[in-house]
């Protein structure tokens, strides 16, 4: 295997099909108005209960190195 880059039509095929992919995903996750209904509905429930989730690991955590000392 060789070090040098690869700079063949092919590599600049799959670069700019990567980006473009990359791009269209960028754009329909920023877009939330065009989002359907279930999926808005699943992200105001989903990121609230992930937050909760969050902090309480970490007032767990607390807490056992509270009690470990």
């Amino acid at each position: 295997m060789s070090s040098e880059p690869d700079h063949s039509p092919a590599a600049a095929l799959r670069a700019s099909t990567w980006s473009a992919t990359l791009r269209r995903i960028t754009e329909r996750i920023t877009n939330w108005r065009n989002w359907k209904l279930p999926v808005k509905l699943g992200a105001v429930v989903l990121v609230p209960v992930v937050f909760a989730l969050a902090l309480g690991t970490l007032q767990i955590q607390g807490q056992v190195a509270k009690s470990d000392e």
